[in-house]
């Protein structure tokens, strides 16, 4: 049995302080940490998705570049994103 975790995506385009560790951060939706220190000034331009997997998580993001390569890039994607530890998901869904 696969669980979903509705996540909050935040950016891109945020501050060095944030992007130095992400391009992307992605939070629990809910998450007190959305509400505090320089995330929270971008996390109103976040965004929510229910997904099974963090692959699921960058596909939401980057689905129209990997629907044009033939060669899976996930690796290079996944490279853009900072997951908080509030993220319980597992890296694939089999």
């Amino acid at each position: 049995m696969t669980s979903t975790q509705t996540v909050t995506i935040v950016g891109p385009n945020l501050p060095r302080v944030l992007s130095d560790r992400g391009t992307f951060h992605v939070h629990a939706a809910g998450c007190m940490d959305l509400k505090r220190g320089t995330i929270r000034h971008y996390a109103g331009e976040g965004w929510d998705v229910d997904v099974e997997s963090i692959r699921e998580v960058v596909e939401a993001v980057y689905c129209d570049h990997m629907a044009e390569d033939d060669v899976d890039h996930y690796f290079i994607y996944r490279e853009d994103f900072h997951f908080a530890p509030c993220i319980t998901l597992p890296e694939v869904t089999q």
